[in-house]
């Protein structure tokens, strides 16, 4: 292994199970881009909304208390501008910040590109016809053949996977028993995946699965001939202003679909702006709109440490009952990565909400944040 890739998984392990709420250091370079893209939204002037600054300067001022963790950026969007950036605790606009499991939905956006472009036929297409250089796969049977790219999207493949049951890591070093780890430390990580048995029918259980996000990759790179990193930085980075990023890969040389990828935090937030505007960005359909709709949209129901939330291909939404304290709508759609790395989206209220965190234990002050703090600054249409 590389030595990025181990540090990656290192990394990936010991922040999961991380209970300090000091910042991880050291903090990284600088790597400033000549421009970005937020920086010339084109603004809407005719919305019935408007934001509440001082409210967000508040907030902005507990954040750097520590009460609602170790927070390290706040990025807000509303009515197509940039309103509010805040960084804490020595991070900057030009670090790039780790985005940890927010990274599968910019890899969702890639698969709906591909298909878009007919190099993937659609979402029923099995998933083992992807991999045809796996001629023996281990615990073969109907069910495993029956698996399709949409149970892979929406993680309810069948295939046994033991992640959010069993820490990443014990007293710092990768746990042995957690799949994640497994996976990490196989020559091949795409066939560990596809060799687990099945303990359920494809399209039934939500299993929050990060090998099965990497598996994505995976069909993405067989079907382009390129790297999910390359055809990003074509399509989706290039045509976004975004010139500078790092994406770790596995021994393959596949981008590490389950996490790996690090952004600038108003980078980020440019995902949350396209797919606001259905997929369009600066004139172009970047995205396909029907996917966007598709991919944000509640496919299962998932379950995850005993509240109800709902998913969709790589992205979630909130249950009804949750969003429902919060908003008037239940439009929102977010990233979701590991210690509070998120893109919230809230169509009804033209809202794109963006944080980077190390709340690895506390990960709902980041909702309490949002929702309780900038969703009732947007005044006179977000709160009941």
């Amino acid at each position: 292994m590389n030595r990025r890739l181990i540090i990656g998984i290192l990394l990936f392990a010991v922040c999961c199970s991380a209970c300090s709420l000091q910042p991880l250091t050291p903090l990284p370079e600088e790597t400033p881009q000549d421009e970005y893209a937020i920086d010339s939204l084109p603004g809407c002037d005719n919305s019935t909304t408007r934001l509440n600054q001082e409210k967000l300067s508040e907030l902005a001022a507990l954040m750097r208390l520590g009460l609602f963790g170790n927070v390290h950026s706040l990025v807000v969007i509303h009515n197509d501008r940039l309103v509010f950036e805040e960084y804490f605790q020595g991070w900057t606009r030009h670090m790039h910040h780790i985005m940890m499991s927010s990274t599968k939905s910019f890899l969702s956006a890639l698969i709906g590109i591909a298909m878009d472009r007919g190099l993937i036929s659609g979402v029923d297409e099995p998933l083992l016809g992807f991999f045809p250089e796996y001629t023996e796969i281990e615990n073969r049977d109907s069910r495993k053949e029956a698996i399709t790219l949409e149970h892979m999207l929406t993680m309810s493949s069948g295939l046994s996977w033991n992640e959010t049951s069993t820490p990443y890591a014990v007293l710092g070093s990768p746990n042995p028993e957690n799949d994640v780890m497994k996976m990490s430390q196989s020559e091949d990580w795409i066939k560990y995946v596809l060799d687990q048995p099945m303990n359920a029918e494809p399209g039934t259980e939500f299993v929050y699965s990060s090998g099965g996000s990497h598996v994505l990759s995976g069909i993405l790179q067989n079907r382009i001939g390129r790297t999910a990193e390359e055809f990003c930085a074509d399509n989706l980075f290039g045509p976004l202003g975004i010139t500078s990023w790092e994406w770790s890969a596995d021994p393959d040389g596949r981008s590490t679909g389950g996490w790996g990828l690090s952004l600038h935090p108003v980078n980020l937030a440019m995902l949350g702006y396209l797919f606001l505007h259905q997929g369009r960005y600066n004139g172009e359909q970047i995205v396909p709109e029907d996917w966007v709709a598709v991919s944000t949209r509640e496919h299962i129901t998932a379950v995850i440490r005993d509240t109800e939330l709902a998913y969709g291909y790589q992205w979630w939404r909130l249950s009804d009952a949750v969003a429902g304290q919060y908003l008037k709508v239940n439009d929102i759609f977010y990233t979701a990565g590991a210690g509070g790395q998120h893109v919230f989206v809230m169509p009804h209220l033209n809202l794109i909400v963006t944080t980077t965190a190390a709340n690895f234990n506390n990960q709902a002050d980041i909702f309490r944040a949002v929702l309780g703090w900038v969703v009732p600054a947007v005044e006179e249409t977000s709160v009941k």
